[in-house]
């Protein structure tokens, strides 16, 4: 079950939301989002969203099937504070992320650490999530693929789109199922399937719960040549 801060996590789009070329042109073939058939090798990290009371299954492969080598506690969510077990995220196959390292924090919590189970091992990337700061969705891991997602004014993913799922990851990268909370709201016209849900790559994963990450924002030159662009336009104008 997911806690309802990852459910209501999205707030009102404020920009128009540019969702896969057809939005533009829309004779062009959009081309499939890649989705790897092998596991793949991961360099970000995340927390867990599951508030089983019985907590998270860390398994030994990527099945519901496989012998299960420890667990994490659940996701706390009370009027203190809202804290999932972080961990590093090492790879991905089938839907499933295998993660390591991860630990509780008294620090935060005020309260004793709980057994968690810091070893290898692999979670449903259902109950995953981390901050996205980026709003370009790709077809591929890759700047210079096709754009599927673009939030206007350089807007960051988190607080705009709702994460629904973690489908896999690769290097720094992560393809994510994500939810558009209000399709109707300022949103160019796009095919009704391509409206409410989509599935896209995106850079810029932050695994802080509580603040953004320094030095993660892959977008920041494009953005920057962006509003010097504006402004030297601003400028120009009578």
């Amino acid at each position: 079950m997911l806690p309802n801060s990852a459910r209501r996590q999205s707030v009102r789009i404020t920009g128009w939301l540019l969702l896969g070329l057809c939005a533009i042109a829309p004779a062009f073939a959009q081309e499939p989002v890649w989705v790897p058939s092998v596991e793949t090798l991961c360099q970000i990290a995340g927390w867990s969203i599951d508030t089983d009371p019985k907590g998270t299954n860390v398994r030994a492969a990527p099945s519901a099937k496989a012998r299960v080598v420890g667990k994490l506690p659940r996701y706390i969510e009370n009027e203190e504070y809202r804290f999932g077990i972080e961990f590093e995220i090492i790879g991905s196959h089938n839907g499933w992320l295998k993660i390591t390292g991860a630990k509780d924090d008294s620090d935060r919590s005020g309260k004793p650490p709980r057994p968690t189970y810091a070893g290898m091992g692999w979670i449903s990337g259902n109950l995953v999530r981390f901050v996205v700061q980026s709003g370009r969705g790709y077809v591929k891991p890759d700047a210079t693929s096709a754009r599927l997602l673009h939030l206007m004014y350089d807007e960051w993913l988190f607080g705009h789109v709702e994460i629904e799922r973690v489908v896999a990851c690769q290097g720094k990268w992560a393809l994510l199922d994500y939810r558009l909370p209000d399709p109707t709201d300022n949103l160019i016209p796009l095919p009704p399937a391509q409206r409410e849900r989509g599935r896209a790559w995106f850079q810029g994963i932050c695994n802080s719960q509580e603040t953004t990450c320094d030095g993660v924002v892959p977008d920041l030159p494009e953005i920057m040549k962006n509003l010097k662009e504006k402004e030297e336009s601003k400028q120009q104008q009578p």
